[in-house]
């Protein structure tokens, strides 16, 4: 059936079979693609509210996928905002979240929310590809790839300010803001670089086939690997002992906000004081290697590493990694060789830590975990990507 689509697909084993654009599937027609973005997002982020923008973007995703616990919902998550898709017997409570999501945004952290749908049949009808995968991240925990230019060309088109409108979610008679936000966590002290930066890496491909498309996308993977080495060593977090619970009011204060939007003063006091107690108890967890309600901590850490979405892929190539100068010098290098050519864009940007935002469904088991550049790496790096996209002759990558 469509609305099982998604949790039927077959699981790939890497990073590099997800990226094979020819082992994606076609979206059903009868779905719908969700996009959601902050607006002003990179002037945020430059005022230093990253964090704000962040908690945003994954909270919006987060009540998505509370819409329906029962059916998997592919996504992607990308810092200033989130791409999803979704199956015909959600849109209702899918609209619901995403005005909710809006008042967060409004409402908690002075931010405003762009959100809306576009059905899967309509950008058939534009000749758009919209190519889904999903791979085994670990154990417990499989991650969404999108590939096909439709995916990109709804981010943009939801964006913009005109033709955007009639695809825009908003409120009626039957459709009131409602948004759960269970399971969003945002709980971890920033991860210093280990090396010399974080880097937040981003690699779009300008090619219109296919195969050419994939292909360009190893070269690129192969050349990652010859430059930085094995994952383990440029890894985000790297080691469970770098990785610890936020005893800080201003870091802790986001996901309060989130489940306590409208609520007193008093009432966001006691919620930070209540998450530096579970941080404390947490910690200790961890240390002790304790048991508690069946979930034994000492490897949770681990677990959380191994459940980072530190490499990702929707439509464009996404990684963030510990670096040092000389790799990303000469990474630089192939890259600008490849844009030269007209076959990619790319952006790069430095970041002094990595951030965490969580999604924890069953404690010990089922949790996935997002990371990012402290002051936005992936935004900034896709601010210099869209400077490449706009010396381009064409106004963007290609249709076919």
């Amino acid at each position: 059936m469509s609305r099982n689509f998604y949790r039927d697909l077959t699981t790939l084993k890497s990073f590099s079979e997800a990226t094979d654009t020819l082992r994606h599937t076609q979206l059903p027609p009868d779905w719908w693609v969700v996009v959601a973005d902050v607006l002003g997002s990179t002037a945020a982020i430059e005022g230093n509210r990253y964090k704000d923008v962040n908690t945003v973007g994954a909270a919006t995703v987060m009540a998505i996928i509370n819409v329906d616990r029962a059916t998997d919902v592919p996504f992607v998550f990308g810092g200033d905002g989130a791409l999803l898709a979704i199956p015909p017997h959600l849109l209702h409570g899918t609209r619901q979240a995403l005005l909710g999501s809006q008042e967060l945004a409004k409402n908690g952290f002075n931010l405003e929310l762009r959100v809306g749908m576009i059905q899967a049949k309509d950008l058939f009808a534009k000749d758009f590809w919209l190519g889904v995968g999903k791979y085994q991240l670990s154990k417990n925990l499989s991650q969404t790839t999108f590939s096909g230019f439709g995916w990109s060309w709804a981010e943009a088109v939801i964006k913009d300010k005109g033709e955007g409108r009639k695809y825009l979610v908003t409120e009626d008679e039957s459709t009131k803001a409602n948004a759960d936000f269970t399971g969003f966590e945002c709980r971890w002290q920033p991860v210093k670089a280990r090396n010399d930066f974080k880097l937040a890496i981003i690699v779009q491909s300008m090619l219109s086939k296919a195969k050419a498309h994939s292909s360009l996308y190893d070269e690129v993977l192969a050349e990652f690997s010859k430059i930085f080495g094995d994952i383990s060593s440029i890894h985000p977090l790297a080691s469970q002992s770098r990785l610890r619970l936020s005893f800080d009011p201003g870091k802790l204060i986001g996901e309060v906000k989130v489940k306590r939007t409208g609520e007193s003063p008093f009432s966001l006091i006691f919620g930070v004081l209540k998450l530096m107690a579970t941080s404390a108890v947490g910690m200790l967890a961890f240390t002790m290697n304790l048991k508690i309600m069946g979930v034994g901590w000492g490897k949770y850490r681990g677990e959380v590493i191994g459940n980072t979405d530190f490499r990702k892929f929707d439509g464009a190539l996404k990684m963030l990694i510990d670096a040092k100068v000389g790799q990303e010098e000469h990474f630089r290098e192939f890259l600008e060789r490849k844009r030269k050519e007209g076959t990619l864009v790319y952006g790069l940007h430095r970041s002094t830590h990595a951030i965490m935002t969580c999604f924890v469904f069953t404690p010990g088991q089922d949790h996935a975990h997002f990371v990012d550049g402290s002051d936005g790496g992936y935004a900034m790096a896709a601010k210099m990507m869209k400077e490449q996209l706009s010396d381009r002759k064409s106004a963007g990558p290609p249709v076919a």
